[in-house]
C-alpha cells in the first residue's frame, strides 16, 4: 500500500451506487479504498476497532434522519479527530447543511453532482481541511450578508462565554444571573441561530463576526 494515498471507506446502502463510486475512486491516482459496507454503523465499529482507518469517510445522509447522522459524524470524529466527512444530500435545506456544518462536516457534495465534482473534492480534502462547493458556499455567503440578528448585550455576552470552558453554572455566577435565566437565553438562542449545540452556536457567532476568539 502507498504510504502517500488517500485512503477512503465507504458507506451506501444501495449496492450499485457504493461500488459505481468505489470503481471509480480506485482509478484515481494516490487514492485506495480500504473500507466498503451498507451500513454507516458498521463504518463507525471499523473505525472504533481500528480495523480500518481512513482519511476521508464518504456516505450519504438522508435528511429525515439528520439526528442519527448528526450522533454518527460526531462519534467519527471522537474516534479520529483528523478524519475528513465527505456526504451527500439529496435536497439542499439551509437548515440541514447549518447542523451538518455544525458538527464539522468537511465536504457536502449534491447527489446529483458528477464524478469530475467527486474528484475534485476528494482531491481537495487531501490537503485542505475541507471544501464546499459552489451551491453551498455562494448560499452560505448570501445568508451572511443578508441574515440581521438583533440580540441583547445578555445574549453577546452569553455567546461570548460559551466560546469559553465555563460550565453553565460558572456562566451564570458569572454573569450574576440565575441558571433559569441562563436556559432562557441559551434556548431562545439556539431558536434564533437554529443551533443544535453549545459548539453550533459558538460557530454561528463566529461566522456572523457576533464574538471573536482571541
Amino acid at each position: 500500500m502507498n504510504s502517500l494515498a488517500t485512503k477512503i471507506a465507504i458507506a451506501d446502502r444501495h449496492a450499485i451506487m457504493r461500488n459505481g463510486i468505489t470503481n471509480f475512486l480506485r482509478s484515481l491516482e494516490e487514492i485506495i479504498v480500504i473500507f466498503e459496507t451498507s451500513n454507516e454503523i458498521d463504518l463507525l465499529d471499523a473505525i472504533r476497532e481500528k480495523s480500518a482507518e481512513p482519511d476521508i469517510c464518504i456516505f450519504d445522509v438522508k435528511t429525515k434522519k439528520i439526528d442519527f447522522f448528526e450522533n454518527l459524524i460526531e462519534s467519527l470524529k471522537q474516534c479520529s479527530p483528523n478524519i475528513r466527512i465527505l456526504c451527500f444530500i439529496q435536497d439542499y435545506d439551509e437548515s440541514i447543511i447549518f447542523r451538518l456544518l455544525d458538527i464539522g462536516t468537511n465536504c457536502i457534495l449534491s447527489n446529483d453532482c458528477n464524478l469530475l465534482e467527486l474528484k475534485t473534492a476528494v482531491y481537495k480534502l487531501r490537503n485542505e481541511s475541507r471544501f464546499y462547493p459552489d451551491f453551498i458556499s455562494g448560499d452560505l455567503d448570501k445568508s451572511k450578508k443578508h441574515h440581521h440578528f438583533r440580540l441583547s448585550a445578555l445574549e453577546i455576552k452569553f455567546m461570548s462565554l460559551s466560546s469559553s470552558e465555563l460550565t453553565y453554572k460558572e456562566m451564570a455566577d458569572k454573569m450574576k444571573l440565575n441558571l433559569r435565566t441562563i436556559d432562557t437565553l441559551r434556548g431562545g438562542l439556539f431558536k434564533k441561530f437554529d443551533a443544535v449545540s453549545r459548539i453550533g452556536l459558538v460557530l454561528k457567532g463566529l461566522k456572523y463576526g457576533i464574538i471573536s476568539i482571541d
